[in-house]
């Protein structure tokens, strides 16, 4: 007969428990301690954890069961595609749109610097400038330049 028991902790042995000597005793007081601790442990988890425990295991269960049915699988495969998929493309997305957003900025930054130059600003504005826009230009250009390479 299997008794429940928490998850790592092994009962004492039914067969040296009803031979009624001291050492099984001592063996059934240390498992009962070994429950408490672990309620212990338990309690002290906040409601989240508990959550993300009690996900894993549903997750786990499901994981197990699809393995089994062929639909499941197919199912499965076919989400996991399509979800790569629609990643790849909305990340393609997003670094042009990055890209784009860093050239706009490059370009108000070049007309600040052309403006500060016809106004004959220091060097040390002009430098930031033109530094802002080289920075910005290469961002931006990177940026689509990594898009069209996905």
């Amino acid at each position: 007969m299997k008794t429940a028991s928490a998850p790592g902790l092994d009962p004492p042995d039914p067969f040296t428990l009803a031979q009624g000597n001291a050492a099984p005793r001592a063996a059934q007081v240390n498992y009962k301690l070994q429950i408490r601790n672990y309620n212990s442990v338990v309690s002290d988890l906040s409601v989240g954890e508990k959550a993300v425990v009690a996900g894993r295991a549903a997750w786990q269960s499901v994981e197990g069961a699809a393995r089994k049915n062929r639909w499941t699988r197919g199912l499965w495969a076919g989400a996991a595609a399509a979800v790569r998929s629609l990643a790849r493309t909305v990340h393609g997305l997003f670094l042009e749109v990055v890209g784009v957003l860093f050239l706009s900025f490059a370009l108000a930054g070049g007309i600040k610097t052309y403006t500060a130059w016809q106004r004959h600003a220091s060097r040390d504005a002009l430098a930031a400038g033109l530094f802002f826009t080289l920075l910005f230009l290469y961002f931006g250009v990177s940026s689509i330049w990594r898009a069209r390479r996905k």
